[in-house]
């Protein structure tokens, strides 16, 4: 009994192994409790979480970014329903204990994504497990193939296009190899449909496994014809009757389902006013699949086959090293082009050769029809995994084949220790403290807002949406998921919202959170009473200059002022070329200019109120002999004046 007892455990040695060695992307990391990694990670997590956050069955499920109001005063939605519920209804489930507390619900859902990263690791080593038939071999391929950068950096990246699309892909493999070992065909369709219920990555699985499935049986029929003539029709009997055919054309069938819910979902939230083709998500399906030509031609050089295929191998190679032996960048396209060769000659030499060549090919299945969207994700390298799985599988199979059974568990315990040190060194990886403690006082700011808030119509400045302000794009419409959010660049009047939200603290009536350090709420209604009374005050005396924004000057303040505001105005940035009566008032580093120079832009000082638009700048307290000013549109680094003017004091 004792004997049996060690035995077992000495079985399940390496798969408490590799848990131990997963929990450990749980200890290690900056606070995630917040947006804390930059570019694409910190998007995609804010991109996600306020799909997620407004998914309810108020809305019939539908994945929106934001809801607005038209010109007419019409409730409208921003769709992002372009992929499966599933993952979305698996984050809202891991939130919905923490509403009210966003630092708690960002922290929830990213540590969802890591339990994936888990499952992912399981699933891998009981697949490598049952095609190796020695479990330290499947120990060793996997925590080396999840070391990559690509695993340890996109692990806790809030979207149901990464970790929880790659575990179901991870899913369906372990599932084909049950199916190719014990015929269970059933499983391998409740994989699929669970899979699909994630994400659409596990199409690129199935194709080259029910197209290599296929071919294997076609092989085998040829034999067993008698005569020359047979073959075609003993072919069709065959491929009617084969499951490859059959699990094709079900994945097929239910995905187009997923999907058709999907379309159906946006058409009638949208009030059946557009086309399916004029569907946001199916938009997002051309733009995908390559069928816009205004994107190709702007990225034409990006996405030629070349330059493409070579960032590909580029990929290949960072998915194929550890993060702690060679940080991202530093495997080549030589690199690449060497691993993914290597794992097509090792492929002649193993047993199970259509079960590996499916888990090594799967990557470029969706790469290479996909290329619009890979190319320009680099968390698409994930999918990659699957050839470091096989390669490293093949080789270590060898080794122990030509050593002992010892060497393997030493390689075993090593693999585990680059494991732990990537996920350690990763965890340093993010923002520097002071972005972290504005990450943080951010959300404290919205959490104060949104109790207010909830539910209410808010004007929100279109520049709230830039990076200087919450870090990323869709971070502060998932700090207002609930509300009505009005922009400046959607024509809308502020005069429409409850509330108004401004980077700028005044001390004015109205002000509602006055603990906040970064965002303030104004109280409508307050606020643009005294935006009028102040307009009016400033007003009441003729301009010093007209232009396209008249100028006023009141108590060492420049106001310019647009009784029609349009929607280009707003984005407008305004310059001050400013000459004192004594040069030496100016800043030393403006001495040899002999003039001083003051830039604002609209965002930061201007205020839309009854159709108006009015921006202030406070001019410096020494004596000025003159200013010359104007303004110019959009984002352009150059000065190009709109206007100039001469003024004196």
């Amino acid at each position: 009994m004792t004997r049996f007892s060690l035995h077992r455990f000495t079985g399940l040695l390496p798969l408490i192994l590799l848990l131990i060695a997963l929990s450990t992307v749980f200890l290690f990391g900056n606070d995630r409790g917040y947006f804390y990694r930059s570019w694409l990670h910190n998007a995609l997590t804010s991109n996600y979480l306020v799909v997620t956050a407004n998914l309810s069955y108020k809305h019939n499920f539908l994945g929106f970014h934001r809801q607005t109001l038209d010109a007419n005063g019409t409730r409208s939605y921003d769709p992002y329903n372009r992929f499966p519920i599933g993952g979305y209804a698996l984050i809202k489930l891991a939130i919905l204990p923490f509403d009210g507390n966003l630092s708690a619900q960002i922290y929830a859902a990213r540590m969802l994504m890591l339990l994936f990263f888990v499952a992912i690791g399981v699933l891998a080593y009981l697949s490598l497990c049952r095609l190796t038939s020695n479990r330290w071999i499947a120990l060793t391929a996997t925590l080396l193939s999840l070391s990559s950068y690509y695993c340890l950096y996109y692990n806790d990246m809030v979207a149901t296009e990464a970790c929880p699309d790659l575990f179901g892909v991870l899913l369906v493999f372990h599932g084909m190899v049950i199916f190719v070992q014990k015929g269970r065909f059933r499983q391998l369709l409740v994989k699929t449909c669970l899979a699909l219920l994630l994400g659409w990555h596990v199409f690129a699985l199935l194709l080259p496994f029910i197209v290599l499935g296929l071919a294997n049986e076609f092989i085998k029929v040829r034999p067993a014809c008698s005569a020359r003539l047979s073959y075609p029709i003993v072919l069709c009997l065959s491929l009617l009757r084969s499951r490859y055919l059959v699990l094709g054309v079900f994945a097929l069938f239910f995905g187009m389902a997923v999907l058709s819910f999907n379309f159906a979902n946006e058409y009638f939230a949208l009030k059946g006013e557009r086309p399916l083709v004029n569907l946001p998500s199916f938009r997002s399906f051309l733009y995908r699949t390559g069928q816009n030509e205004s994107f190709n031609t702007l990225y034409a050089e990006r996405l030629a086959w070349l330059p493409f295929l070579k960032s590909q191998f580029s990929r290949i190679g960072v998915a194929s090293l550890p993060y702690f032996i060679a940080p991202e960048g530093l495997p080549g396209i030589t690199f690449g082009i060497f691993i993914f060769s290597a794992c097509l000659i090792g492929l002649m030499f193993v047993r199970h050769k259509i079960l590996l060549a499916t888990l090594a090919l799967f990557g470029f299945c969706w790469s290479l029809p996909m290329r619009h969207t890979t190319a320009f994700h680099s968390f698409e390298g994930l999918f990659y995994i699957g050839i470091p799985l096989v390669l490293y599988s093949i080789v270590f199979y060898y080794i122990h084949r030509l050593s002992s059974n010892r060497l393997i568990v030493y390689l075993s315990v090593t693999s585990l220790l680059i494991f732990v040190l990537g996920s350690f060194y990763m965890s340093r990886v993010g923002d520097d403290a002071e972005a972290t403690e504005f990450h943080k006082a951010m959300i404290a700011d919205f959490e104060a807002i949104r109790k207010i808030t909830k539910g209410k119509k808010i004007f929100v400045p279109q520049s709230t949406f830039d990076h200087e302000f919450s870090g990323a794009r869709q971070s502060t419409a998932y700090y207002l998921a609930g509300s009505i959010i009005l922009f400046y660049n959607d024509k809308h009047k502020v005069g429409l919202a409850d509330f108004v939200i401004t980077r700028g603290r005044e001390e004015k009536t109205g002000l509602l959170t006055p603990e906040n350090r970064l965002v303030f709420l104004y109280d409508n209604t307050s606020l643009i009473d005294e935006y009028r009374s102040e307009y009016r005050s400033v007003t009441s005396n003729e301009p010093v200059v007209r232009s396209n924004f008249d100028i006023f000057m009141r108590k060492r303040t420049l106001y310019y002022v647009r009784p029609r505001c349009i929607s280009p105005n707003p984005r407008e940035r305004f310059f001050l070329y400013i000459v004192p009566v004594n040069k030496n008032d100016l800043p030393q580093d403006r001495k040899q200019d002999g003039f001083d120079i003051r830039r604002t832009k609209f965002w930061k000082n201007g205020r839309i109120f009854d159709g108006k638009c009015m921006v202030t700048v406070a001019l410096p307290q020494y004596k000025i002999a003159s200013i010359r000013t104007g303004s110019t549109i959009g984002n352009s680094t150059d000065e190009v004046w709109a206007e100039e003017f001469s003024l004196s004091e």
